[in-house]
C-alpha cells in the first residue's frame, strides 16, 4: 500500500492530489456555507429576529456559490492530470469568493438594509453576521492559500501542461 501510494503520488507531479483534495474540500465548504444563513436581525420590539442565507435574497451568495462549484469541478477534473493552469484558475475563482464574503462582512448595515424590515424609521435593526458568511471567508481563504504555492512553485517538466 505504502509504494502503490508513493508511486501513485510520484506519477501525479509530487502530491498534488493532497492539493486537489484540499481544493475540493474547500469548494464544497463554500457551496454549503452559500446555502446557509449569512445575516440575521431583530425586526420588532418583541425580540423576533430574521435570518437570510446566502442566496436569499442577493446575486452575491449565487456568486460564492458558484465559484465553490466550479473551484471543486476544476479540481475533481484536475485529479486525471495535475496543471498549473487547474489551479490558477481555482485560485482566479477562491480570491473572487474571498472578495464578496469581505465586502459583506464589512458592509453589513449597507446589505442587511436593504432585505430586512426596519421597525421603525430612526431605528436600524440589530443586524449580525452568521456563520454561513464566516465559513465562505475561511474556506475561500484556505483554498486560496492552498492554490497560490501550487501556481507559483517550479513543477517537474514532465507535469507541465499549461
Amino acid at each position: 500500500m505504502k509504494r502503490y501510494l508513493r508511486r501513485y503520488l510520484d506519477r501525479t507531479s509530487g502530491g498534488n492530489v493532497f492539493c486537489l483534495l484540499l481544493v475540493m474540500g474547500a469548494g464544497g465548504l463554500i457551496v454549503f456555507g452559500s446555502l446557509n444563513p449569512w445575516w440575521s436581525a431583530l425586526v420588532d420590539e418583541v425580540g423576533d429576529t430574521i435570518s437570510l442565507n446566502g442566496v436569499q435574497g442577493n446575486s452575491e451568495g449565487w456568486v460564492t456559490l458558484i465559484c465553490g462549484a466550479l473551484a471543486a469541478a476544476i479540481a475533481v477534473a484536475a485529479l486525471v492530470r495535475p496543471s498549473r493552469v487547474a489551479f490558477a484558475i481555482a485560485a482566479a475563482l477562491f480570491l473572487l469568493g474571498a472578495g464578496i464574503a469581505v465586502y459583506n462582512v464589512s458592509f453589513l448595515p449597507t446589505v442587511s438594509s436593504a432585505y430586512i424590515v426596519v421597525f421603525a424609521a430612526d431605528k436600524m435593526p440589530a443586524a449580525s453576521h452568521k456563520w454561513g458568511l464566516w465559513l465562505c471567508l475561511i474556506a475561500s481563504l484556505a483554498g486560496l492559500t492552498v492554490c497560490v504555492p501550487q501556481v507559483v512553485r517550479k513543477w517537474p517538466q514532465s507535469s507541465l501542461t499549461a
